[in-house]
């Protein structure tokens, strides 16, 4: 018989051997010690407040900066990114679009972006719809410079997670 916890351990456990390539932390370059749930990268750290959440659950994130210079925080961009899988890998377009609309440029990017002083923190959250796919997935967080330009080619990222089914609950 196959009780909701039985078939919740079930879909968790496909998940994970779906994925060859998901490693530990420690194996992570841009793990941060002590803290599984952030990565860093150019003295950014950004962090989830969990590995797992299941459909209509809220993604609370943020990113610290150690750095000693003022960046830039694009707030058109952040998006959801689900993992395709081992031969395609996370989703990483670049679309200010998403939160500033169909006619969003440079400017736009510019107008709506967000100033981390040295040792400060921004965070958000994001909401799962009811019907959210199951999978592994990351926030991309965009930093981009004084005048709207993104300042590397691949985004800034949170560690993966996983999002469950609601089944069952």
């Amino acid at each position: 018989m196959c009780t909701p916890v039985l078939r919740r351990v079930a879909v968790f456990l496909a998940v994970l051997a779906a994925s060859p390539w998901f490693s530990a932390c420690s194996s992570d370059p841009f793990a941060v010690s002590g803290e599984p749930l952030c990565r860093q990268r150019d003295n950014l750290i950004s962090c989830v407040n969990r590995d797992e959440y299941r459909q209509e659950q809220t993604i609370r994130w943020e990113v610290r900066s150690a750095r000693t210079d003022t960046v830039f925080f694009d707030t058109c961009s952040t998006t959801l990114s689900r993992d395709r899988g081992p031969d395609i890998g996370f989703e990483d377009d670049y679309r200010p679009q998403t939160f500033c609309g169909s006619g969003a440029d440079r400017s736009t990017v510019a107008a709506n972006m967000v100033a981390m002083l040295p040792g400060e923190t921004f965070s958000g959250e994001t909401v799962l719809g009811a019907l959210h796919p199951q999978g592994r997935y990351r926030m991309n967080l965009w930093i981009v410079d004084e005048t709207g330009r993104r300042l590397s080619e691949g985004p800034y990222f949170t560690p993966p997670f996983v999002v469950l089914p609601s089944v069952g609950q």
